[in-house]
């Protein structure tokens, strides 16, 4: 056996990833709206195109999150010094496999490994055995996970992949991980993306019929392999957004996997790369999602935007630190990135979006009807029948109405706790003016007069989102218009307390600010 050499079979894709540029032709540019001044009800477009999808990264706004924590400091990296060399079990070129070795394969696939290594068996005289000669099936990697100068061998199997390390003398299962009913699995070798002497396995399996894939980025910390692609920055880290309340709200979708949450993105048409986009001299992990490329299933699923996802090492781990998505096609959409560059903290971007809600005459309208209806044409074009008997859905006007009412709230509670009270006045003037009990859109001004009243009766800003979030519990239906099941898998699906997620730290950084 030549050292350092792991044998992965049972493989489905296998690929070495070296670090590698992005498209030159990728500038994200912040959005703008024009100079569209009038608070009437605006007069959207009846005209029925093709289902509006974003397949290129154009126009593309930025919502950035802040500085991940703790601060990355490239001068501190730690290089990890390799480990003491193990001593194996000793080879045997002549080793045969006994009857009840041969019973263990089919019985207890892993017993069967590590009995056979702690016998004297090779890495290729197992996978010999295995595959019966058959070479065309066997894979030879030479990285070293562990970096005490022997070779590990990952055994990938059913739907699920094990490392046996060699330790003291036998050898060891230092990896079971079991992704369940969700196939297949490939691993990719990576190359120290963080500079810190140990190289990284990225584990990657399907999670479902639609060409979603799950990505694990996993790394030896001396005592285990630890997952080191995080999403979620935690509840104690005040200095950053809400990432960890919803999680990119939907956009950022993650399965659960042994202890750990782990990042899916759709394979079909994405892109993983590594670039130095700080220029400190360490890799961000860029994962482009362009969406499903199965148009079937996109039309199934509802409108999908280009967005980036970006992960920084900060030292212990690949953390989430950038979010892009391009900018909307539809008024809910505009909605929906107004309330998460809320979230991520980014209060002039919210309410450059929140203004494009209430005044933009580009923005299209949704519906269910309206989605079933790209669906029939496709189908009906798909299977070469007549689209002439398919007729497009009637104008939701009421769409605008709902979306507008619910912007001028979320604008209102912005102006106030940044301390603008003569514009948050204004604003709750005209929730109060446009939208009376024969408008569409009463219900959801109902929120901005209910918030406005708790304050002028004493609450704290922050208090006053009880009563709201309340009134919102017992009115549910209110939440569809703004994101729900049949707004598509990119949409947010909202609870009442998305409604009104003002806290301390909104208004300690808002009551700095100046507009």
């Amino acid at each position: 056996m030549k050292s350092g050499t792991i044998f992965i079979f049972l493989l489905v894709f296998v690929s070495i990833l070296a670090a590698c540029n992005l498209p030159a032709s990728f500038e994200p540019t912040p959005i703008t709206i024009g100079g569209i001044q009038t608070e009437a009800a605006v007069q959207l477009s009846k005209q029925e195109t093709n289902f509006p999808k974003s397949p290129t990264p154009t126009g593309t706004q930025v919502l950035s999150t802040p500085t991940s924590y703790p601060t990355f400091h490239p001068e501190l990296a730690v290089t990890v010094t390799p480990a003491q060399a193990e001593v194996c079990p000793v080879e045997d070129p002549n080793f045969e496999f006994t009857d009840e070795l041969l019973v263990l394969a089919k019985e207890d696939l892993l017993a069967f490994v590590e009995t056979s290594l702690d016998s004297g068996a090779s890495f290729e005289q197992i996978l010999s055995q295995l595959f019966q000669g058959d070479t065309r099936k066997m894979q030879t990697f030479s990285p070293d996970l562990t970096t005490d100068g022997v070779s590990e061998m990952i055994i990938q199997h059913d739907h699920a992949v094990t490392i046996f390390q060699c330790h003291d003398g036998a050898y060891r299962s230092i990896l079971e991980y079991d992704t369940e009913e969700w196939s297949p699995i490939s691993n990719k070798y990576k190359s120290d993306i963080n500079q810190n002497g140990i190289p990284e396995l990225m584990i990657t399996f399907k999670i479902d019929p639609n060409n979603n894939y799950a990505y694990d980025l996993l790394e030896w910390d001396g005592q285990e392999m630890k997952a080191i692609l995080q999403v979620d920055h935690g509840y104690n880290a005040r200095d950053i957004s809400r990432i960890a309340n919803g999680v990119g709200w939907n956009s950022i979708q993650q399965v659960w996997v042994d202890d750990h949450w782990v990042l899916v993105l759709n394979d079909t048409v994405g892109e993983f790369t590594l670039k130095d986009l700080d220029g400190n001299g360490f890799y961000e992990i860029v994962f482009d999602d362009y969406g499903p490329g199965n148009k079937m299933i996109f039309y199934e699923t509802g409108p999908w935007l280009y967005q980036r996802l970006v992960f920084t090492w900060n030292g212990e781990s690949f953390l989430f630190s950038d979010y892009q998505i391009d900018s909307p096609l539809y008024r809910y959409q505009a909605l929906q990135e107004a309330d998460r560059a809320f979230l991520l903290r980014n209060y002039d971007q919210a309410l450059i979006l929140y203004d494009k809600v209430i005044q933009s005459t580009v923005l299209e309208w949704y519906s269910l009807d309206r989605k079933k209806y790209f669906w029939d044409i496709y189908a009906a074009k798909h299977s070469g029948r007549d689209t002439s008997e398919i007729h497009p859905p009637y104008f939701r006007a009421d769409e605008y109405q709902y979306l507008s009412a619910y912007a001028r709230f979320r604008k209102m509670v912005l102006q106030l706790a940044a301390g603008k009270q003569a514009d948050a006045y204004n604003s709750y003037q005209l929730i109060d003016q446009i939208y009376t009990v024969k408008n569409p859109g009463f219900k959801h001004a109902e929120i901005g007069r209910i918030y406005w009243n708790a304050v002028e009766n004493g609450m704290s800003l922050m208090d006053a989102c009880q009563p709201v979030i309340e009134y919102v519990a017992e009115n549910p239906k209110l939440m569809d218009a703004l994101g729900d099941q049949w707004h598509g898998d990119q949409s947010h699906i909202y609870t009442p307390a998305d409604v009104c997620p003002l806290d301390e730290m909104d208004i300690e950084l808002l009551s700095g600010i100046t507009r």
